[in-house]
């Protein structure tokens, strides 16, 4: 029996990669067998011919946390790839990543859902915030007012006049 070893394998890959690696079924499947046996063999431990039975299932739980905290971090970091992936590249998803399959069909609608998602609110509030992602590099900036706002408070403490024009 085998104990996380497959887990940390699978994250050291994914550690590893320059963005990501192709979506590991294979791993996470024995991943998710060998939590089966630990909570199998952990049901089983009064059977168990085991000085500290106690000691054996307290390790096969923190098996079985453990292995589930890496399928969550394996997911959590993908995800979090391609959600700026779609900040990066826009509401469609990159020929060369499409036809790499790299992503599993659920992270393909993870990407179209969550684009759907940042377009509506963009819609709603009417701004784009996908466009210019750098920061300006100069410290004063020029402002359009649309409507009159008054005086404004800034983070330094300056108070701002803003009237439309």
């Amino acid at each position: 029996m085998t104990f996380c070893s497959r887990g940390k394998e699978l994250l050291r890959d994914l550690t590893r990669a320059e963005w990501l690696p192709v979506y590991d079924d294979d791993s996470l499947r024995a991943i998710l067998s060998e939590m089966g046996e630990h909570m199998d063999e952990a049901l089983r431990v009064n059977e168990v011919d085991i000085a500290d039975q106690a000691f054996y299932a307290k390790f096969l739980m923190s098996c079985l946390k453990r292995n589930g905290k890496v399928l969550h971090a394996y997911h959590l970091k993908r995800l979090e790839k391609i959600r700026d992936m779609r900040w990066a590249s826009g509401p469609v998803l990159p020929s060369h990543i499409q036809q790499s399959g790299v992503l599993s069909t659920r992270e393909t609608d993870f990407f179209s859902r969550y684009g759907e998602i940042l377009s509506n609110y963009c819609d709603d509030v009417d701004l784009d915030l996908t466009a210019d992602m750098d920061p300006p590099t100069e410290s004063l900036i020029h402002i359009h007012v649309l409507e009159d706002c008054g005086e404004v408070l800034t983070e330094s403490g300056q108070s701002v006049d803003l009237q439309r024009g």
